[in-house]
């Protein structure tokens, strides 16, 4: 990317963040939370690769393709790798500094989706992944885990359970479609 269409990046994921927050908390970029900024860079990003699914399922429609079922999806943070998928993980974090933040702590504010806890999960994910970078018409279908399967903490030595809360507050990267259920 040359220095002109970097800094027209940098510029309108400003903007960008600038207006998610202003719409999603109500406060300036300064006063907004590392989750609320988190939100608001997550929903700019968004914005930039939603019309690919529906040029996605379009292509998809007219030819044959494969439908993946399986349990778990251990699929990982978002951010990043769309950052990266997208060309524009430098200019996010330079367009970050303008409201004193950086993409590395925003990074830790993204929840890893609970939607499995092993290789089957890893498995699935990577198979997805392979079928894109391949341009494979497949489609993964799982199950939606209200809390995951669980976290483990070690207390006094010995393991306690505790529910997996990753979609308390939301996950941006969910598009809900109940009309195709």
């Amino acid at each position: 990317m040359d220095k002109l269409n970097t800094a027209q990046a940098v510029t309108a994921l400003k903007d960008d963040i600038r207006k998610f927050i202003a719409a999603g908390s109500g406060k300036r970029p300064e006063a907004a939370t590392k989750y609320e900024k988190w939100i608001a860079l997550t929903k700019a990003v968004m914005s930039r690769i939603g019309h690919n699914w529906y040029d996605t399922n379009e292509n998809y429609a007219k030819g044959r393709q494969a439908h993946y079922f399986s349990a778990e999806f251990l699929v990982g943070r978002s951010l990043v790798n769309n950052l990266i998928n997208l060309g524009i993980y430098e200019e996010a974090d330079e367009a970050l500094k303008e409201f004193g933040a950086s993409l590395a702590e925003l990074e830790d504010q993204e929840s890893d989706p609970g939607l499995g806890n092993g290789g089957l999960g890893r498995l699935a994910a990577c198979f997805l992944d392979s079928a894109a970078t391949h341009d494979l018409p497949v489609t993964g279908y799982g199950i939606m885990y209200r809390y995951g399967l669980f976290r483990q903490e070690i207390e006094d030595g010995f393991q306690k359970e505790y529910p997996d809360t990753w979609r308390e507050k939301g996950y941006p990267w969910m598009v809900r479609r109940d009309e195709l259920s």
